[in-house]
C-alpha cells in the first residue's frame, strides 16, 4: 500500500510543479482562493485531456505528458470559446502526441505499481 500512497504523492508533485498549485500572486485571501479553484479546474481539464488523449492506459507517464497539454493551453482556451467545432481535432491531436509519447521506463529490478497490484490481487 505504500507503493500506492506514492502514487497519489507523485500526483500532488505534478500539481505542484506543472500547475504551480502552491504559488499565487496576491496577499488578498479570496484571490488566492479563487486563484486555488481556477489552478484546480485547470489539473481537472489536464487529467481529462490525459484520459481522452490515451493516458488511461498504466503504460504511460503523467509526468511527461503535462508539458505537451501545457503547451497547448492556449489553443485549448481560444478553441472552447470561439471554434468548439474543432475541440474533438485538438483533442484528437494531443491523442496522437501523447501515444508517441510518455512511456514510463521499465526497471529489471521492480516492477510498475499497476502490475505489483495485480500480482496481489489475483
Amino acid at each position: 500500500m505504500i507503493r500506492v500512497r506514492w502514487q497519489i504523492e507523485l500526483l500532488f508533485k505534478l500539481w505542484k510543479d506543472v500547475i504551480d498549485i502552491d504559488d499565487w500572486r496576491t496577499e488578498h485571501i479570496w484571490r488566492i482562493l479563487c486563484e486555488v479553484y481556477a489552478k484546480l479546474i485547470a489539473c481537472v481539464v489536464q487529467h481529462w485531456l490525459m484520459i481522452s488523449g490515451g493516458i488511461h492506459s498504466l503504460e504511460k507517464s503523467m509526468t511527461q505528458a503535462s508539458p505537451p497539454i501545457k503547451h497547448l493551453a492556449w489553443a485549448i482556451a481560444f478553441v472552447i470559446n470561439h471554434v468548439p467545432e474543432i475541440l474533438e481535432l485538438l483533442v484528437q491531436h494531443i491523442g496522437t502526441i501523447l501515444a508517441t509519447s510518455c512511456h514510463i521506463d521499465f526497471s529489471t529490478n521492480s516492477l510498475p505499481t499497476h502490475q505489483r497490484i495485480k500480482q496481489n490481487t489475483a
